[in-house]
């Protein structure tokens, strides 16, 4: 391609030239597997290594696309066009999608809420991280995924726009018109109609004197605002309705079990918002009110005063008890306001897995220490003191391992002992490597996670429902390859081998840019000196510690790993003493 050719506006004459549509992707190696993809302006709608993925190819080992020369492409994708992957195959590279032995079908019906009304909802300045497209992304990607037709359903399949939902209308149809969701057959994604929540729903936990204009009327929430709040009155207003209400069915349904499970893709998140204040991009609370409004549901139904006392006759036997409902909560940030509200109500329990650093990361809450346990004994914090850019302790990081560890040793123990009717996942994407605001090391541990807490739900007795309801999460890639992976661990068997390859523990990444980091630090320092500096100097005048510090920091992946699993053992033994010195009761 000439020169005067890459350069040319593709957007010429009004009109995009062969920029979308697909591209044939190929693996270089045997057994030279191949799939399509699709591209948008002129770029791959999904990750790259989500694409090797499927071609056989490690994708810890996939940094970019290459020629059949092996050449690194760097040009605009066309349609039709054929590119190839290179890198260390699979250890089961022959298991993938070109190769079905080893790929199911969806083994749940799992039922799903989106409107891309909540889109709208868009920063005043390009600098907040909290954008549409970190959702758009996340769509996209779904919507590529090549067995998207089995566990999506056709109204999220399809990117066409739908008619207004209508205010506080009534949980949809499900798989096809006319069906109910409790006809369709078990693997058959459902959908959730979307609809506004409505102002006594928000008002469950939110003030209504504050609320009440923003609901109604759909003008901007007055100040105060907190600067990490911001909010463009209608479209923001709708955006936060819809959420609130896809959360809300979605919990319902789950907890009918028609079906058990659900995926909310919704902005803006929700889980800082407490009663009277907006906080960290979230405007209201949309798990806390799905939680309430469940409560709120079995009083109603069930004619019961004040407090859970029941004015029906006792001699009535089939009353159920009050639902349990279980807050877990895996988003880099504590979720003060989501605890905020679990800790007032016994029949709630919160469980969260967060980066606390001593607590001065955000929201820098004492009440999200690891002995904080509330007034009922129903908060389980795991609070984490990361150092992931320190050379002498880069080993203590958020990862898969941690992720794996904190849910099989506490928070499954937990849930046992809890007996929850319904869990609602605050499923936050921040943590994932590559994030701006997390800064940690999660790839597989969000699919880890999912498919933990699915098998929980399908081996216990009784119905479990599991709603897992989009948080944070500031990188569109991360995002995007978190939803996919999710998205495969809800639906499908655990044994199936996309869901063990997305499931799988990776080494933190950090490590490896810590030492290019350090590396070129010191290949500056050499430059401007003119000549070789000792090791200990260059590093002093970076501030990234002496020598031994950096030397044990440059050690080989095998050896942070041994130190890792040292610290994520150390870490559980010690969360799991403090709670249980915490939960004793004095």
């Amino acid at each position: 391609m000439s020169v005067r050719e890459r350069n040319k506006n593709p957007w010429a004459h009004g009109r995009q030239l062969d920029l979308d549509g697909d591209v044939t992707v190929r693996c270089q190696a045997d057994p030279r597997l191949c799939t399509t993809a699709a591209i948008r302006r002129g770029k791959l709608v999904e990750p790259v290594d989500q694409v090797a993925l499927r071609v056989g190819v490690e994708a810890s080992g996939v940094e970019s696309l290459v020629d059949a020369q092996g050449i690194t492409f760097f040009g605009s994708l066309k349609n039709g066009m054929e590119v190839f992957v290179s890198g260390p195959a699979m250890l089961d590279a022959a298991k993938t999608d070109n190769d079905n032995s080893d790929l199911f079908l969806p083994d749940v019906s799992v039922a799903w809420a989106y409107d891309p009304r909540v889109l709208e909802h868009v920063p005043p300045v390009d600098r907040v991280p909290e954008t549409p497209y970190r959702l758009q992304r996340a769509v996209e990607a779904l919507r590529s995924a090549p067995r998207a037709a089995h566990f999506l359903p056709m109204e999220l399949q399809s990117s066409g726009e739908r008619s207004p939902p209508r205010e506080g209308a009534p949980v949809g149809t499900g798989a096809t018109a006319g069906e109910t969701p409790s006809a369709a057959p078990s693997g058959t994604p459902l959908w959730i109609p979307p609809r506004l929540a409505t102002l006594d729903e928000v008002t469950l936990c939110h003030n209504i004197h504050r609320y009440r204009c923003f609901i109604e009327e759909g003008t901007a929430l007055l100040p105060p605002l907190k600067t990490d709040v911001y909010c463009n009155g209608k479209t923001s207003s709708i955006a936060t309705r819809l959420s609130v209400g896809a959360v809300v069915d979605a919990a319902r349904r789950a907890l009918s079990g028609s079906p058990a499970f659900a995926f909310c893709l919704v902005r803006p998140p929700g889980h800082h918002a407490s009663a009277d204040t907006p906080s960290g991009f979230c405007l209201v609370n949309n798990v806390a009110i799905a939680a309430m409004q469940l409560l709120q549901d079995w009083h109603v139904k069930y004619d019961c005063g004040v407090g859970g006392s029941r004015s029906v006759p006792s001699e009535e036997r089939d009353i159920p008890e009050r639902p349990r409902i279980a807050i877990v909560d895996i988003d880099v940030h504590h979720g003060e306001g989501t605890q905020s509200f679990v800790e007032v109500e016994p029949q709630l329990l919160y469980l969260s897995l967060h980066r606390y650093d001593r607590g001065s990361f955000y929201p820098c809450d004492p009440a999200g220490a690891t002995s904080y346990v509330g007034q009922h004994r129903n908060i389980c914090n795991v609070a984490v003191d990361t150092a992931a850019t320190d050379p002498a302790r880069c080993e203590e990081v958020i990862s898969d391992m941690l992720f794996a560890r904190v849910v099989d040793d506490v928070f499954l123990p937990r849930l046992e002992q809890f007996h929850p009717n319904i869990i609602l996942l605050s499923l936050g994407f921040d943590a994932a490597h590559g994030d701006p605001l997390g800064r940690m090391a999660v790839e597989g541990g969000f699919a880890y996670v999912v498919r933990a807490l699915k098998r929980f739900c399908l081996q216990s007795q009784g119905t479990i429902g599991l709603v897992a309801v989009l948080e944070g999460g500031y990188s569109p890639e991360g995002v995007s390859r978190g939803v996919v992976s999710v998205a495969h661990a809800l639906c499908y068997p655990f044994d199936d081998v996309a869901v063990v390859n997305y499931a799988r523990l990776r080494t933190p990444k950090t490590w490896m840019e810590l030492r290019s980091r350090l590396s070129r630090r010191m290949e500056v320092r050499t430059d401007e000196t003119g000549g070789a500096t000792s090791l200990s100097s260059g590093l002093s005048s970076q501030g990234l510690g002496d020598a031994t510090s950096t030397e044990r920091a440059m050690a080989d992946d095998d050896v942070l790993m041994e130190r890792h699993v040292a610290w994520c053992d150390k870490l559980v033994k010690r969360v799991l003493a403090i709670h249980a010195e915490s939960n004793i009761i004095k």
